[in-house]
């Protein structure tokens, strides 16, 4: 079993995607599981929302 993921541990995931801003993150139980929601800015002005399994660190939407 993989080690835990820290809300700050999948930020920082993201960021290293490059050219994305940070709006916000936050954790939530979503379907039973526990997960990373990040909200970021993207180059063209666009919001986008990662979801991060807290569990496996496996970005799952």
């Amino acid at each position: 079993m993989l080690a835990r993921v820290s809300l700050d541990e999948a930020t920082k995931q993201i960021i290293k995607k490059g050219g994305k801003r940070v709006l916000g993150a936050q954790t939530e139980i979503i379907n039973g599981r526990e997960v990373h929601v990040i909200k970021v800015l993207t180059p063209d002005g666009r919001i986008q929302h990662y979801l991060i399994d807290a569990e496996t660190g496996e970005l799952i939407g």
